[in-house]
């Protein structure tokens, strides 16, 4: 009886602790409060809110809809959860472009926060004018985004992203063109970690940290449709294929990728895939499809 008892006790507790971490990772705004954190688990580390109240299918903030007549102003708020000051860079993309926003009334490409320790800012933004239809908007935050790695540093705690659907007017699938992965060079393996390399290989001792402008970028895929963004030192890159259609392939597609830098120092280098590009993660009564992942190269600098 006494086995019974504490099992009856001990799996409601399980699933309450599991539906808590679930929320916590789900909920658009990453409210801590609402979830009940302590503060002291809070002390360390970066958050990013995106929320839009108005236009949000759901409390999540994976679907924002928008009338064809609206102007679509979201917020932002960037939490600064160290000991110490730390300086942020936000990008911003749309369909996986790089776009120009408008804060108080001002164009940026990108947008420099600086930070106190355990201060937060917060900031409503335009979007540029947005086409009719379905679309991915991607908000990228790098942690003191200018300075140098160290040599043999690995580090991948430096960078958060948001991805949410926008509608605007009637939902339609935009017209993209994918390359097919039976194009590009692959390795069958299981595929882990997103990682650079002086050549084609699925074998992470291989990756490289501080790199030449010509290497492989060798991205791990599991029968999955994905994106690619590149930034350098605050501008997109040109990746030759952006869009890789793929349902059949699992291990690492390699692509060789050259890079022109504009400066004689090193300049850092960030890369981002995300699966199933343009699906919607809730249907229109605001269930949950899926949620979509992403891989996030590890901190690079171009020499």
């Amino acid at each position: 009886m006494k086995g019974r008892l504490r099992f009856s006790i001990i799996l409601p507790l399980c699933l309450l602790v599991c539906w808590s971490l679930y929320y916590s990772f789900y909920n658009g705004h990453n409210n801590k409060e609402k979830i009940g954190l302590s503060t002291e688990e809070e002390n360390y580390g970066m958050s990013l809110k995106f929320w839009d109240d108005t236009h949000s299918l759901t409390p999540y903030q994976l679907t924002h809809i928008i009338q064809s007549e609206e102007k679509y102003k979201p917020n932002i708020e960037i939490t600064n959860n160290y000991p110490e000051s730390n300086k942020y860079r936000i990008f911003f993309f749309m369909d996986y472009q790089q776009i120009s926003v408008e804060i108080n009334k001002k164009k940026v490409l990108y947008l420099d926060v600086d930070l106190n320790p355990f201060e937060k800012e917060s900031m409503m933004f335009t979007l540029p004018n947005i086409t009719e239809g379905r679309h991915d908007f991607v908000i990228v935050v790098a942690k003191n985004y200018n300075n140098p790695l160290k040599v043999d540093e690995t580090t991948y705690s430096n960078y958060l992203i948001r991805r949410t659907t926008i509608i605007k007017g009637k939902d339609a699938d935009p017209n993209i063109k994918f390359t097919t992965w039976k194009n590009l060079n692959k390795i069958q393996s299981e595929p882990k970690t997103l990682f650079i390399s002086q050549k084609p290989t699925s074998d992470i001792s291989d990756i490289s940290n501080i790199s030449k402008p010509n290497f492989w970028l060798n991205i791990p895929t599991d029968q999955e449709n994905f994106a690619m963004i590149g930034i350098l030192d605050g501008q997109q890159i040109d990746i030759s294929h952006n869009f890789i259609e793929n349902g059949e392939f699992t291990g690492y597609l390699n692509i060789p990728i050259s890079i022109q830098k504009t400066k004689k120092q090193r300049q850092n280098l960030f890369i981002a895939t995300f699966n199933n590009p343009f699906q919607r993660m809730e249907d229109d009564e605001g269930n949950l499809i899926d949620f979509f992942g992403f891989e996030l190269l590890n901190k690079v600098d171009i020499e």
